[in-house]
Formats: C-alpha cells, sequence, structure tokens
C-alpha cells in the first residue's frame, strides 16, 4: 500500500470518528438544552421554592448546601456553550482532513 492509500485510510478512519463524536455532542447538546427548557418552564416563584425546599432538607441531613435552580441553569448554559465550541473545534478538524482527502485524491 503506498503511503498516499495509507493516508487516504488514515483520513477516512478519523472522518468517520469525528463524525461519531460530533453526532454525540449533539445529542448531549439536546439533553442539556431540554433540561434549560425544563426550568423555564417553571415560575421563578416555584424555583425558588424548590430551592428553598432542597436546600433544608440537604442541611437536616448534614450533606450541605445543595446548588440552586439559577446556580444549576447557569450551569447548563456554560455546558451548552462547552459543547459547541466542541462541536465547532471537531468540524474544523473534519474540515480539514476532507480537504486533505480531496487534494491527496486529485493526484
Amino acid at each position: 500500500m503506498s503511503r498516499q492509500s495509507q493516508r487516504l485510510a488514515q483520513i477516512d478512519d478519523r472522518l468517520r470518528e469525528l463524525d461519531g463524536i460530533i453526532q454525540d455532542l449533539h445529542e448531549r447538546e439536546n439533553q442539556v438544552q431540554g433540561m434549560l427548557n425544563l426550568i423555564a418552564g417553571v415560575p421563578i416563584v416555584d424555583q425558588a421554592q424548590v430551592s428553598r425546599s432542597a436546600s433544608s432538607s440537604t442541611r437536616c441531613r448534614a450533606r450541605g448546601e445543595v446548588v440552586g435552580i439559577q446556580e444549576r441553569k447557569a450551569s447548563y448554559e456554560n455546558t451548552i456553550v462547552e459543547i459547541r465550541e466542541a462541536i465547532h473545534r471537531y468540524c474544523l478538524e473534519l474540515n480539514a482532513l476532507q480537504q486533505e482527502k480531496w487534494t491527496l485524491a486529485q493526484r
């Protein structure tokens, strides 16, 4: 097998791998977005009540303070940003490999 053929095979393997990674990240993004949508559907008054109730219940069991709903919402929003940045990086790599594959195929 020539070096060019070997490289094309490596590129194909990595392209399949990247495609799977990107698909998994999109699924994770949808899951986290679903959690954000769920939180958004709860009125602020009810969010505060749930946070207070969970906090007092946790203190009674000596586990420490729980994360409030607004803090969890911010965490989910940060997670979505991180996922989108990762998707962007993987897409850049995917595009570069597709370009390299095209260039090699033209030879």
